[in-house]
């Protein structure tokens, strides 16, 4: 980073100070006011905290500009405090820059692109709108990204923000820290002509530790703030729409590791909320396990293997065979639908609708099945404590790979009850079938065999109602691979 600049009689004297932990040389570019390189000074590389004064022989009235680098972009955690602009003999900020979508990003100027934005979901029918974001590669210690949209079927505003800031401490263990704040607003159900939303903020606090390239791990505290309405009823008819705020709490724990022939992730978390429902005040706190490796088993052909485990350290609706969220919260599902989002964590095309093909979109959460038993059933769900194991391989003949078709099974054991007056149980699911993937973006699940309770539910229905289909548009998210680069690596 540049630090202070004197401008002396016929000289200027620069200091420049290392806040990194990359040692390689730098150079000095010096550019007038027609932007044209007048000097070229090339110096050694620094180690982290140190610092060297330079004086150079130039004219400071012919100077416009003072970079490390140039304009060019650099393995740099912030090209911006690499320059230096004279207006006259005032220091003045990068200038501000709009782009239509993305350009090269140039750490001359505080980039703003712009692009029109374009959803759809079965409540706010299409959506469009503007969404704004600044530089994402290479990227600035401080990033935005704000989404507005107008959605045409509910006739109101929706859309998406998220602000992250990073410190860069210096030290040997910790890499960077970070605060941030994600926000979002969208219809989730309707009734008749009623539209209900949900508003949701997560502020964080997340520590990266200082692991390699192949190696990373982070802890992150959240808080979820949730503003969900509801619909309320007498006897006859509604009466009104309630609103209901809630907080939920997590801390984290993430590792990624890269051996010579699998990669790996592990998340262990802790979540905890308070709510009240229409009888009493309840509270949970439970903790969860997500193991995930992919195992290179050919040249061309991986096996996926994930593991994921949950128990209820405290719940006060432990002994409960109900689900809903207006009686209980957290609950474990089998699959990762619509319905089993409490946290409105991800995105869903229908996420309250009882049928229909949009009704069996999942997402890979809980017990990670694909199986879409609509958002009625209780099966496989619990209170209480759950275990899963979800395998996935890609089969080394050539027609399998073409058409990226992969067989799968999903194994469960679910501590579950059906009617409140039964015994909690372990009850054991299983689901195989045919898997069509896009990477972890996009997939459609062909379940072919199940355990009896899934398949009674099913009740004789055909193969093709039972496909399921997955669309996980966090995958898109740029900045968790610039948090996270040994994501790459996968």
């Amino acid at each position: 980073v540049l630090g202070q600049v004197k401008k002396l009689e016929k000289s200027i004297k620069l200091e420049v100070r290392q806040k990194g932990e990359l040692n390689i040389p730098y150079h000095i570019s010096i550019y007038d006011r027609r932007d044209s390189l007048v000097v070229n000074h090339w110096m050694e590389g620094l180690d982290l905290g140190k610092s060297v004064d330079l004086q150079l022989d130039i004219n400071p009235d012919v100077i416009d500009r003072i970079s490390i680098n140039g304009a060019v972009p650099f393995l740099d955690i912030n090209r911006k405090n690499n320059h230096y602009f004279y207006n006259n003999t005032l220091l003045h900020r990068n200038k501000s820059r709009f782009n239509f979508l993305f350009k090269t990003t140039d750490s001359r100027y505080n980039s703003i692109n712009w692009f029109p934005s374009v959803m759809g979901n079965g409540y706010d029918g299409l959506m469009t709108g503007l969404q704004l974001t600044n530089d994402i590669f290479p990227s600035g210690s401080f990033r935005y990204y704000l989404n507005l949209a107008y959605g045409f079927k509910s006739q109101s505003p929706v859309g998406i923000f998220s602000l992250r800031k990073d410190f860069y401490p210096g030290g040997q263990k910790i890499r960077k820290w970070q605060l941030g704040i994600h926000g979002k607003q969208f219809n989730y159900n309707e009734y008749l002509d009623l539209n209900l939303k949900y508003r949701k903020l997560v502020p964080h606090i997340k520590l990266f530790f200082s692991n390699g390239m192949r190696k990373n791990k982070s802890l992150e505290y959240k808080l979820h703030w949730l503003d969900t309405e509801y619909l309320e009823f007498d006897e006859l008819d509604i009466t009104s729409i309630r609103n209901e705020s809630s907080l939920v709490h997590q801390l984290n724990f993430n590792a990624d590791w890269h051996k010579r022939l699998s990669q790996n992730q592990v998340k262990l978390g802790l979540e905890y909320q308070e709510y009240e429902t229409v009888i009493e005040q309840e509270h949970y706190l439970k903790i969860n396990t997500d193991f995930r490796s992919r195992i290179a088993i050919a040249p061309e052909s991986k096996f996926d293997l994930r593991f994921f485990g949950t128990y209820f350290i405290m719940n006060t609706q432990r002994e409960s065979a109900s689900f809903a969220s207006i009686f209980t919260r957290g609950s474990f599902g089998l699959a990762g639908l619509g319905v089993n989002d409490y946290l409105f964590d991800s995105y869903y095309f229908a996420r309250s609708d009882q049928s229909g093909f949009f009704s069996r979109q999942i997402n890979v959460r809980d017990g990670g099945f694909k199986t879409s038993t609509g958002n009625v059933s209780n099966v496989g769900k619990s209170n209480n404590w759950a275990m899963a194991l979800n395998l996935k391989s890609d089969v080394p003949w050539s027609i399998f790979r073409k058409l990226n078709l992969r067989p799968f099974l999903d194994l469960a054991l679910v501590s579950t009850k059906a009617t409140i007056s039964d015994p909690l149980k372990s009850s054991f699911y299983y689901s195989g079938g045919l898997a069509i993937e896009m990477d972890e973006l996009f997939g459609i699940y062909i379940p072919i065999f199940n355990s009896d309770e899934i398949d009674q539910f099913y009740n004789g229905s055909s193969v093709l109602s039972r496909i399921s289909f997955k669309l996980d548009l966090s995958r898109l998210n740029a900045w968790d691979y610039l948090d996270n680069p040994a994501v790459l690596l996968n």
